[in-house]
């Protein structure tokens, strides 16, 4: 099973990480009133990609799904580049090579 974290510890490291979209992000998802309640602020996410999807609908923002998709798209990149570098490694970190 993956590492997760809430919606906002992702969010939060997106912010720390200094990405363009981030900000904004959490201003989205900690205006919607269900935010507040208990059951919400536990949902766990597997990654910043999957928070991003689900901390707020994109249609209802001043930035508008395109800009969203965007900033999604972005992080699937990102994600496919981590996943590439370490293609040859194994779960233990160790080469499959050696």
């Amino acid at each position: 099973m993956k590492n997760t974290k809430s919606a906002i510890e992702h969010l939060a490291q997106a912010i720390t990480e200094k990405k363009e979209w981030a900000p904004m992000a959490m201003k989205n998802h900690l205006t919607r009133p269900e935010v507040l309640e208990v059951p919400f602020l536990g949902m766990q996410c597997e990654s910043m990609k999957e928070a991003l999807a689900s901390a707020f609908d994109w249609e209802n923002t001043p930035e508008g799904l395109d800009y969203w998709m965007k900033a999604y798209r972005q992080l699937e990149v990102e994600e496919d580049m981590k996943n590439l570098v370490g293609y040859d490694k194994r779960k233990d970190g160790t080469d499959f090579y050696n």
